[in-house]
């Protein structure tokens, strides 16, 4: 950007010129009684005046004429001339080069280095410029005496009167005698002729020599030589010398006659330029003007913007009162500003996560384009991430959707406050973008209904995920599970149009110090089996698989981010089906444990597809920690609530580090009561070595359904065993808000990402992963 010290200079240049030009306007115009140039107009005067040289016609040919006078005594200052020029000429291309640089193309760039240099430049051209009129008023000056005529005629360009100035001449009168010759001594006498100039030191300092002396030479060729002559005469009266002297004369005076010409096309040149950078300066100045305003004034709308919009800020913050969460809108509902709780109690999450995917359906503005700014901790930042995820589901049929001409994006930016406030580290993002991506895939697979997400439809997934992580999984379905002894998975999906599965996706690094197998109920629908459920139950029973899909997006972000043991995921997949080979109630199975089960429901069929799973785990995988997830009952709502996660496991030290990771994930986590002693007989068979329901439903039935997933694997096993109950968190943000109401009471369409049916278990898993 052109600087104000620049800008200054250019605008003083331009007013001085306008003003010198007026000035002398004036003074032609008090002059034009008197002055020989009345013909001309005023202005055009003036015009010429500001140039370098006045009157001076474009056309070099026609500009000079020499009379057949005596020589110009200035001619001897035509070498000095000239060499002012060639400097001017080298200048000026500097000078352009500059002025193309810093006004033809202004940059936003103060450089006062070229701006010091065309200060330079132009005071160098201007002294230059000095010098050579000084010459030209001392050439005229030494040429008052001279008998030699200087005509400078033509015609200005553009203007209609030709003009000329002639400086006055004498003609020599003529003598009736010659006289002698001082080079060479000889008397020449002639009535006809006047004295004729001897040697090459007169002809030098007269210029036009040549033009002069032609006539005489003519005129006295008639006269005889005189007598005594010391040299030969010839028959002009002249001696070889003389004629050789004259001869070279007259080349040197018609070289500098072409000299003479070309200076005159320099100086018109150099008129026509200034007049140029007059005009240029001018423009340049105005052009400044323009664009210093423009930047004065949006610097000052801009400072006006930022205080009214840091009093707009003010004043939405003024107005939040969290209890526990308030929002604000700004500017026409184009922005809102939220706030969470100041204070949470020691059993909720300190992100308040449940609250920010809350405020984010409620509050963020419609669009194609929007953007959420995320101020929390660092230790915040993860539980953040995926309760953002959790408010943009991805599963829809919505008509209206598909015929959007483009998706909708939502930029998400997290501003870290408190001690460790420093920039995200990239190791970090990478976290968070696998942790939300297993959030949504998790959701949109429970989500989708069962005529899309059935179980073929299920290990197409598992297999799209094994793909991306390069493994090929396991599976093992229909008639295979009932010979390899899966009794629990078979019994339960053997009715289904889709056969029952079970498949395992593991992963096996170098260096593993021990093996971990989560275990997921993956119930793609369950109608309850012969023991239906009603009409009210039912709906919603395709969540059943939420278990098995929180281990897919759990196990997809752990090996994404490079999980150094060894990780098995196992999915126990089938649709507990009616037809005429459901199992019915009293019926007993052969589970991949060895123990027998009488089914006295078959509305409890989840615990049977994971005894198999936790079996396999244990027996076929050799792990070390078996955690299985399920939406097991309906009473763990009651137990821990609709935000809370149950956990049972036999290890304190796992149970504490579940709430933990629960806490810092977002997913809380809170524990059943682990007392096999006390509630396992529940199960108590007449017939087999269990029943699959409890016999009182009041005593503990989350607890008691844990543990007869823990039995298959023995209550002494030495390893660890973690059972997660997540049957109510998995629709605690229930999608099925497709109206809501506004601040201002008016119905709102809700749209495809305004609500969301997260499934607990994929944050925490990962969360544990990285701890």
């Amino acid at each position: 950007m052109a600087t104000r010290r620049l800008t200054d200079a250019f605008l003083l240049l331009r007013n001085n010129s306008i003003q010198n030009r007026q000035l002398l306007a004036e003074q032609v115009s008090s002059h034009t009684t008197c002055s020989p140039l009345h013909s001309r107009s005023i202005a055009a005067l003036a015009d010429d005046r500001m140039a370098l040289v006045s009157g001076i016609s474009l056309d070099p040919e026609a500009a000079v004429g020499v009379t057949k006078r005596l020589p110009p005594k200035w001619v001897d200052g035509v070498d000095e001339i000239q060499y002012d020029v060639g400097r001017i000429k080298q200048k000026m291309k500097e000078l352009a080069s500059l002025h193309d640089q810093h006004l033809n193309r202004p940059t936003l760039d103060d450089s006062l280095e070229q701006e010091h240099a065309i200060e330079i430049t132009t005071q160098e051209i201007t002294q230059v410029r000095f010098s050579i009129d000084l010459l030209a008023v001392l050439g005229a000056s030494r040429s008052g005496q001279s008998a030699v005529c200087l005509t400078l005629a033509g015609e200005r360009r553009g203007r209609g009167a030709p003009w000329a100035t002639t400086t006055p001449t004498r003609r020599p009168a003529v003598s009736a005698t010659c006289s002698p010759s001082s080079s060479t001594g000889a008397s020449v006498q002639c009535r006809h002729c006047p004295a004729r100039p001897a040697g090459p030191a007169r002809s030098r300092k007269s210029g036009c020599f040549a033009t002069w002396w032609a006539p005489w030479r003519r005129l006295c060729r008639s006269c005889p030589p005189a007598s005594g002559a010391r040299s030969r005469a010839t028959s002009s009266g002249f001696t070889d010398d003389q004629l050789a002297l004259v001869g070279q004369s007259t080349l040197m005076v018609d070289a500098r006659e072409r000299e003479v010409g070309r200076i005159v096309q320099s100086i018109c040149d150099l008129n026509e330029i200034f007049r140029d950078l007059g005009a240029m300066i001018a423009e340049q100045g105005t052009v400044l003007d323009r664009i210093d305003y423009n930047v004065e004034q949006s610097c000052i709308k801009t400072e006006d913007g930022l205080k009214q919009l840091h009093k707009l800020w003010q004043a939405a913050l003024s107005t939040l009162n969290p209890s526990p969460t308030d929002s604000c809108p700004l500017y026409l509902n184009y922005a809102t500003v939220a706030a969470l709780p100041s204070r949470v109690s020691r059993h909720n999450s300190p992100s308040a996560a449940h609250f920010v995917t809350r405020l984010v359906r409620t509050c963020l503005p419609p669009g194609t384009h929007r953007c959420i700014l995320m101020v929390c901790e660092r230790s915040d930042a993860f539980a953040s991430a995926c309760a953002l995820a959790r408010a943009f589901p991805l599963f829809t049929q919505r008509s209206g959707a598909s015929r959007r001409p483009e998706k909708k994006t939502v930029t998400v930016e997290f501003f870290l406050v408190g001690q460790d406030n420093g920039p995200v580290e990239v190791s970090t993002l990478q976290c968070l973008t696998s942790a939300t991506e297993g959030v949504r895939l998790a959701a949109r697979i429970v989500d989708t209904p069962c005529n899309e997400m059935n179980t073929d439809t299920f290990l197409e997934e598992i297999k799209k995920v094994g793909k991306e992580l390069g493994i090929v999984p396991t599976v093992i379905r229909d008639e295979e599970l009932k010979t390899r002894g899966f009794g629990g998975i078979y019994g339960v999906g053997k009715a289904a149009l889709h056969p029952p599965a079970l498949a395992v996706l593991s992963h096996t690094p170098v260096g593993a110090t021990q093996t971990i197998a989560w275990v997921g109920k993956g119930i793609v629908y369950d109608t309850g089996g012969l023991s239906m459920k009603g009409k009210t139950t039912m709906p919603g029973m395709k969540r059943d698989c939420g278990g098995a899909a929180a281990v897919l997006g759990a196990f997809r972000a752990a090996v994404k981010q490079g999980f150094r043991d060894t990780l098995h995921a196992v999915f126990c997949l089938a649709e507990n089906s009616v037809g005429p080979s459901a199992t019915r109630p009293d019926d007993i199975h052969l589970l991949y444990s060895g123990k027998t089960v009488e089914i006295n429901n078959t509305d409890a069929e989840g615990r049977l597809v994971l005894a198999d799973g936790v079996s396999y785990a244990c027996k076929d995988l050799g792990a070390d920690i078996i955690l299985d997830i399920a939406t097991l009952t309906g009473a763990q709502g009651i137990a821990t609530g609709k935000y809370h996660a149950a956990v049972l496991t036999n290890s304190a030290e796992w149970e504490a580090a579940c709430m933990k990771a629960g806490r810092q994930c977002g997913d809380l986590v809170h524990p059943l009561v682990y007392c096999p002693e006390l509630h396992f007989s529940e199960f108590t068979s007449a017939v087999a070595d269990m029943k699959n329901s409890v016999a009182d439903r009041d005593n503990g039935p989350s607890s008691c359904a844990g543990l007869f997933i823990a039995s298959h694997i023995g209550f002494d096993w030495p390893g660890v065993w973690v059972h997660l109950d997540i049957a109510a968190p998995v629709h605690a943000a229930v999608r099925w808000t497709p109206r809501r109401r506004t601040r201002r009471g008016t119905p709102r369409s809700a749209g495809s990402c305004d609500a969301a049916a997260p499934p607990g278990g994929a944050g925490l898993f990962t969360s544990l992963c990285t701890d």
